[in-house]
């Protein structure tokens, strides 16, 4: 699979657990998208979840590597 790098639109890297990373690696290769991916946070998790825009969704990526749209 390919490694990609999650930042947020300020340019910080995205800090996350490994299964989280791993759940949105598989999700940005499922939807093609580039190595570079631009998520969102989750206001209200404490910076533990973030987002992320398919083109035609948002999917959460939770901590214990869980997603949902």
């Amino acid at each position: 699979m390919l490694a990609y790098r999650f930042q947020y639109a300020n340019g910080y890297s995205a800090h996350m657990t490994v299964p989280q990373y791993e759940r949105a690696c598989e999700i940005a290769f499922a939807w093609g998208l580039t190595h570079t991916v631009i998520v969102e946070p989750v206001f209200g998790s404490g910076g533990k979840e973030f987002m992320i825009n398919t083109g035609s969704m948002w999917i959460a990526v939770l901590p214990d590597g869980s997603s949902h749209s």
